[in-house]
This record gives C-alpha cells, sequence and structure tokens, in this order.
C-alpha cells in the first residue's frame, strides 16, 4: 500500500480508501447492509494497508434528511481492533443546518454532543466535511 502525509500532522494516510456510500445490501434496501459480506469487504481491506475509511451522514439511509445505516455499521464493525489504525472521515449534512444550535448537534467534539459519533459508538473521528454545499 502507498500512503501519502496526512497534512502536516506526521500521519500516513493510504492513497487507496475504503467508502461507505454503497456497501453490498440485502433486499434491494439500502438500509439493510449485508453486514457479513460488508465486515469482510472492510476487514480484507484493512487488513491490506487501507487505513482511511470515509462514510457520511445520509449513507444507506431512505432519504437525505434521516441518517443512514453505514456510520452505525462501522462502528460496530471497527470496535473488533480496528478503531485505532483507521483514519475516520464522515460528512456533515450541510441541509440540515438552519441554526447554530443544529450545527453543535453535529459537529461537536464532546462525544456525548456528536450526534455523528454518538451513532457510530466512536469517540472522534479524524476528519469531518461538508456535504451538499451548492
Amino acid at each position: 500500500m502507498l500512503y501519502r502525509n496526512f497534512g502536516k500532522t506526521g500521519e500516513k494516510v493510504s492513497i487507496l480508501g475504503f467508502g461507505c456510500m454503497r456497501l453490498p445490501i440485502l433486499d434491494d434496501n439500502p438500509k439493510k447492509i449485508n453486514e457479513l459480506l460488508a465486515r469482510s469487504m472492510l476487514h480484507y481491506a484493512l487488513d491490506h494497508g487501507v487505513n482511511y475509511v470515509d462514510t457520511a451522514y445520509p449513507y444507506h439511509g431512505a432519504s437525505a434528511t434521516e441518517g443512514g445505516m453505514s456510520e452505525i455499521f462501522l462502528g460496530n464493525t471497527l470496535k473488533d481492533g480496528y478503531r485505532e489504525d483507521v483514519y475516520l472521515s464522515t460528512k456533515l449534512p450541510s441541509w440540515l443546518i438552519q441554526k447554530k444550535e443544529d450545527l453543535n448537534y453535529y459537529l461537536m467534539s464532546n462525544s456525548n454532543d456528536f450526534k455523528q459519533t454518538r451513532l457510530i459508538s466512536i469517540s472522534y473521528m479524524a476528519l469531518v466535511t461538508v456535504l451538499g454545499i451548492t
């Protein structure tokens, strides 16, 4: 695997990442991730040097206004010894931000307040980007 410097942090991030927008599903239902197959795929990538994993609030949800299952799947899958080795990235659902309190709800660094980290049972994200700015 090839790695690049992550800015000036000194961290090395794989140039190939694992995206969780279109994980395998069951019954043609985007909310029903085929967890056995998806977990196997993710673990294979991580075991072979990928250390950058990308997801977003609506991935594997019924609509863009509700949180999807991708983040929850990742939280559960990374619990078994992989979290410490992964740079996890998610995206802020900008279309749901109407006032400052909404921003705080999705973006607070305190894991008790950060909706996305609470959903996926982890204490921090390596990177949060803004999704859907037009």
